[in-house]
């Protein structure tokens, strides 16, 4: 069967929809690496629900592709899936073995903002 631009679209709305997913429901790799030591159960979570939500998507785009193209939302959207989620078991991996300091701070007000974790105030502090 000869390939179309129905092939090449499939794909890629596939393999864009999952980094869409993706970026949707997580932090970067990049703020997981950074901050896996403080948060990586939690990262992780949204990861694999990200993943399982990546996985409908594929399936539904594979269920309603025209016969005969149905591998490419399929092949788009697995790619991107085992890249992503690649990228963020590595990041974690990366952060757990970092000597870095993470760029949260927990429990402890930081003397530039004045706040515990994000977005609360330090205890005694007023505004």
């Amino acid at each position: 069967m000869a390939r179309t631009e129905t092939d090449a679209a499939l794909f890629g709305i596939s393999y864009l929809g999952i980094k869409d997913i993706f970026s949707t429901d997580n932090s970067s790799p990049q703020t997981t690496e950074i901050n896996a030591k403080h948060r990586a159960p939690t990262l992780m979570k949204w990861v694999n629900f990200a993943s399982i939500e990546s996985l409908g998507l594929v399936a539904l785009l594979t269920m309603t592709a025209p016969p005969g193209h149905k591998r490419w939302p399929l092949l788009g959207g697995l790619t991107s899936l085992v890249v992503t989620y690649g990228m963020y078991i590595y990041a974690k991996a990366c952060g757990l073995k970092s000597i870095e300091d993470g760029t949260e701070t927990w429990g402890a007000s930081t003397p530039k903002t004045g706040r515990d974790a994000p977005g609360r105030p330090a205890r005694g502090v007023t505004r």
